[in-house]
């Protein structure tokens, strides 16, 4: 889906945090400080949703003040009605870049998909794709169309998935801390996030804390 180039770019930093450990300060400093990364942007759905952040298509994604990996998130259930977000935003992978979300399955069906986009911004192909079909255990990752299959049954608690670029262009998804599959050669570009979700009644997802980092 094509939406042509908007755009807005995320500000170059909303603010500096430092995602890994400092070491202990009585440990007499040994080895080299901790990477600071510079956070582009997170949203843990705490506020209104669509909000600036994210632009709803189709369906009707709400927020949830009860359920996620440290409450709110953000409740998916398309109930026959395809669900389609997208975000209000472009992102660069020119630098090395790290995205990550997490999500968890409450109720599924035969029918039940949820896609997380990585979607080039000028054309809208869809680059980099993660598509859970919990119902038959299966997630399906790719980049650049070299695919992966992986058994994966759903779960209410939550999984935190990763995409990463590196500097030399190298992409690569995360399950839970450990890398699935690596493709070399992604562009240098622009690129916004797609969110789908499709289902019946009885399909119920979460979605939360979609952070975009650098280092």
């Amino acid at each position: 889906m094509s939406h042509g180039i908007r755009i807005r770019f995320l500000a170059t930093a909303v603010a500096l945090a430092v995602l890994s450990g400092c070491g202990d300060s009585h440990s007499g400093g040994g080895g080299p400080p901790a990477p600071v990364q510079t956070i582009a942007f997170f949203d843990n759905f705490s506020g209104p949703f669509p909000g600036p952040n994210w632009i709803i298509m189709s369906g009707d994604p709400f927020t949830s003040s009860s359920e996620g990996n440290g409450a709110p998130s953000l409740l998916l259930q398309p109930a026959g009605f395809p669900i389609d977000v997208r975000s209000d935003f472009v992102f660069p992978t020119g630098d090395a870049t790290t995205l990550s979300f997490d999500v968890a399955s409450f109720e599924v069906q035969a029918s039940t998909r949820f896609s997380f986009l990585i979607v080039f911004a000028a054309g809208g192909e869809v680059d980099a794709s993660f598509d859970m079909h919990p119902f038959d255990d299966e997630l399906v990752l790719s980049i650049l169309g070299t695919e992966v299959t992986l058994v994966f049954p759903p779960s209410t608690v939550f999984d935190v998935i990763e995409f990463t670029v590196d500097a030399d262009g190298v992409a690569t998804w995360w399950i839970n801390g450990a890398a699935v599959l690596s493709k070399s050669g992604f562009p240098a570009d622009l690129y916004e996030i797609g969110i789908e979700t499709v289902g019946g009644d009885f399909t119920v997802l979460a979605l939360d804390n979609v952070l975009l980092t650098r280092p």
